[in-house]
């Protein structure tokens, strides 16, 4: 199995944190990695649906919090999917990419992170 990290640079994200649209600000590379990303496959007729697995994510997702980094998640399959990104959500993201403004601008007003 092949996990994909990236660090995201200066891309347009939907920070559902902060429930609206932001502009990451640009972090010298002297400062070090401080978000990453994690691309995650679903298939709903499994247990776990996802790819990475859903314990890898949680762990990989503690450890980058550990080390002050946020974590983003991309879904390659079900970019419009509430029941989805809830539960990835729920998993601990921090944020989300999509090409779907639309989708996110409603799915924000579900959720909260405490």
């Amino acid at each position: 199995m092949k996990v994909v990290f990236a660090v995201a640079t200066c891309s347009m994200a939907l920070s559902l944190a902060a429930g609206q649209w932001a502009k990451p600000e640009p972090i010298p590379r002297e400062k070090g990695l401080y978000r990453c990303q994690i691309h995650v496959r679903t298939d709903l007729s499994r247990p776990d649906p996802f790819c990475p697995s859903t314990p890898f994510i949680r762990r990989a997702i503690a450890l980058l919090h550990r080390h002050g980094v946020t974590v983003q998640g991309v879904t390659w399959t079900e970019g419009t999917n509430a029941d989805v990104h809830k539960r990835l959500w729920d998993i601990g993201f921090d944020h989300f990419t999509s090409d779907y403004p639309e989708f996110f601008a409603e799915f924000c007003k579900t959720i909260r992170k405490d």
